[in-house]
C-alpha cells in the first residue's frame, strides 16, 4: 500500500494530482477532513483577495475555484462513504432539503471500518484480515499460545512403566511349577512292583 500523506497540504495535492476523478477505493476520515480544511481555506483566501479589487471579484474567483475542485470533491466523498462500508450513492442524500446534508455530514464524521471491506483495504493500514474486519481481537477465538490442544502426555494414557498386560507369570503358573508330573514320577504303579505273582507262587 502506498504511503499516506502526512499533513494538510500533502493531502490536498494528493487528491488533486493523483485522485482527481478517482471514485474507487476508500478515504479515511482524517484524509477527508484534511482536504476539506485546505479547500475551505483556499476558497476563503480567494474571496478576500477578489473583494479587494471589486465587490463581485471575490464571488467570481470562489465560483471558478469551486468548479475546478467539484469532481475531486465528489470523488473523495464517494471514497469516504466506501470507508464506512456504504455505497457512494449515499452522498445524494445531501440533496434532500434541511436534513439531508446533516445525515451525510454525520456519515463523513464516522470512523472507517477496521480491516479491509468490499471496497478495498483500509487506507490507515489496519488490514489484519477478517478477524480485525469484524472487530474481533486477534487470538480471541483461538486458544492462547501454549494451551494444550490435546490432553497432556501421559494424562489419558497409563504412565510409562505401567504394564499394559498382566505381569509375566501373574496369570500363568510361576516358573518351576510343573505342568506335568515331574520326570521320574510313575505313570503306573511304582517301578519294581510285581505285576504278576513271583514264580513259584500258587496261582490259586
Amino acid at each position: 500500500m502506498e504511503q499516506q500523506p502526512k499533513n494538510l497540504f500533502e493531502v490536498f495535492l494528493d487528491v488533486i494530482q493523483n485522485h482527481y476523478a478517482d471514485f474507487e477505493g476508500r478515504a479515511s476520515r482524517q484524509y477527508f477532513w484534511y482536504y476539506v480544511a485546505v479547500n475551505f481555506l483556499i476558497s476563503f483566501v480567494l474571496s478576500i483577495v477578489g473583494s479587494m479589487f471589486s465587490s463581485d471579484m471575490g464571488s467570481i474567483l470562489s465560483g471558478i475555484y469551486g468548479l475546478a475542485v467539484l469532481v475531486p470533491g465528489l470523488a473523495l466523498s464517494v471514497r469516504r462513504m466506501h470507508d464506512i462500508g456504504k455505497s457512494g450513492w449515499n452522498i445524494l442524500w445531501a440533496l434532500l432539503p434541511c436534513v439531508g446534508w446533516i445525515v451525510v455530514l454525520y456519515w463523513e464524521c464516522m470512523k472507517g471500518q477496521p480491516g479491509p471491506n468490499q471496497y478495498g483495504p483500509n487506507p490507515e493500514g489496519d488490514n489484519g484480515g477478517p478477524q480485525q474486519f469484524y472487530g474481533q481481537q486477534q487470538g480471541w477465538q483461538q486458544p492462547q499460545q501454549g494451551w494444550a490442544q490435546q490432553p497432556q502426555q501421559g494424562w489419558q494414557q497409563p504412565q510409562q512403566g505401567w504394564p499394559q498386560q498382566p505381569q509375566q507369570g501373574w496369570q500363568q503358573p510361576q516358573q518351576g511349577y510343573p505342568q506335568q508330573p515331574q520326570q521320574g514320577w510313575p505313570q503306573d504303579p511304582q517301578q519294581g512292583y510285581p505285576q504278576q505273582p513271583p514264580q513259584g507262587w500258587p496261582q490259586q
